[in-house]
């Protein structure tokens, strides 16, 4: 007996929708995996708490935030501006549009003589009286200057975020602007005054680099360290001072950016975990705009691509000149892979970060001064040193990275791996 005709449509019907079926499945498991996130890499996770709380407040920490009050103690006001700012965040949890109070500053001195400028240089060699003296007329910020360089330890009582308040870091280079005016102004009558002023204060700011939290803090004392060195060597070599004492090169603590670039890191990454959140939350998404956020941003995966760069910094940061002329020669680090879940994310990575290495290259800039400042101590004071002196001495980024004599600036310089326009490197000899 033969089959009926109308069963092998059905069968065929029954085989298309299988087929259906096992297609819908397979795009249901592809839109999970599409819509799925990884989890924040076991680093990456661990510079973010290290963040996170920082309490009790530190008391270096609100003095320097308030270093530039107008009145009362610089402690009151970094309180003030510390609790203004918890408050302005806890009803702004983005950190966008805080509208924090505006607060009444210390007039900053003005004309004063940065050692660091050709034209201070230029003028001291002119006059080495340096008339008039400035800092008689701000002994408070010279006062609030000591008092913040004093203090034992130093640690940010915040964790990152874009509106966070920073220390007075204008009025922080002004105050050693100032006891450096001071310190030439004791020259004149009491060499050894002067001595001991400029080397506590070199002392103080050595204590406080290595201990610094924040980047730009790093970056700005070792400005001031660069600015005390000057002036004793140029001090020095006048006859005005004794013998400095010995300046040893910078510490591993010193140099280390492990903290720095830990809340560099927190605020960047901050910043990419909340983008989808403030794009999901946002009331006028519609349901297609909240499914694109899903489907091509995957914030801890961008996250966990970041990480890698900053940790690379820090590590790079504990090498030697040398080292860190051999990392500078080598291949580029490839760029972060991408993944094809996350193309936001990959087009947010391709953004440029600041060139880390030239700041990197400050540090060990600066160890070259304290080389070069070594050996001018070690000659008498009050003569005219030439370059033979110096002749002996190896090279700071490599063998044949010897300092090199201008005979125009009559200064000794290290080469180095990038422009040194302030002469962080060099030495006057004069």
């Amino acid at each position: 007996m033969s089959p009926a005709p109308a069963e092998t449509p059905v069968r065929g019907r029954r085989g298309w929708k299988r087929v259906g079926l096992a297609l819908l499945l397979v795009a249901a498991l592809g839109l999970a995996l599409c819509l799925r996130d990884e989890p924040l890499d076991d680093g990456a996770r661990d510079a973010l708490r290290a963040d996170e709380t920082k309490a009790p407040d530190d008391p270096a920490y609100l003095y320097l935030l308030g270093l530039d009050a107008a009145e009362g103690e610089p402690q009151a006001l970094g309180r003030r501006r510390l609790e203004d700012y918890r408050a302005a965040l806890a009803r702004h949890p983005d950190g966008a549009d805080l509208g924090l109070p505006a607060y009444p500053a210390l007039a900053l001195p003005e004309g004063l003589c940065d050692p660091l400028e050709r034209a201070c240089r230029a003028r001291r060699e002119q006059d080495p009286v340096d008339t008039p003296v400035p800092w008689e007329r701000h002994a408070e910020l010279l006062r609030r200057y000591h008092r913040a360089m004093a203090f034992a330890s130093y640690r940010s009582s915040l964790a990152p975020g874009l509106a966070e308040p920073l220390p007075a870091l204008r009025h922080l280079l002004n105050g050693n602007l100032l006891l450096n005016a001071q310190a030439w102004s004791l020259a004149r009558t009491e060499g050894g005054a002067a001595l001991r002023l400029l080397e506590d204060d070199l002392a103080g700011l050595r204590r406080r680099l290595a201990q610094a939290d924040q980047m730009v803090l790093k970056l700005v004392l070792l400005k001031m360290i660069q600015r005390d060195l000057d002036s004793l060597a140029w001090l020095y070599q006048r006859g005005a001072l004794p013998p400095p004492s010995t300046q040893a090169p910078l510490s591993e603590a010193e140099r280390s950016l492990r903290a720095p670039m830990r809340r560099e890191f927190a605020l960047v990454a901050r910043g990419l975990l909340g983008l989808r959140a403030d794009g999901m939350a946002d009331p006028a998404a519609g349901f297609g705009e909240r499914l694109g956020w899903a489907l091509f941003y995957k914030p801890r995966m961008t996250v966990n691509r970041v990480w890698p760069r900053y940790r690379q910094v820090a590590d790079t940061a504990a090498l030697d000149a040398p080292g860190f002329a051999r990392a500078l020669r080598a291949d580029p680090p490839a760029a972060p892979s991408s993944d094809w879940r996350n193309p936001v994310g990959a087009k947010l990575l391709r953004i440029g970060l600041p060139d880390w290495n030239a700041y990197l290259a400050r540090f060990h800039d600066l160890d070259g001064k304290l080389r070069l400042f070594q050996r001018l101590r070690e000659g008498p004071a009050g003569t005219s040193p030439d370059a033979q002196r110096f002749a002996d001495l190896p090279g700071l980024y490599g063998p044949g990275d010897a300092p090199v004599w201008d005979a125009a600036a009559r200064s000794l310089c290290y080469p180095g791996p990038y422009p040194d326009p302030r002469g962080l490197r060099c030495l006057d000899l004069r």
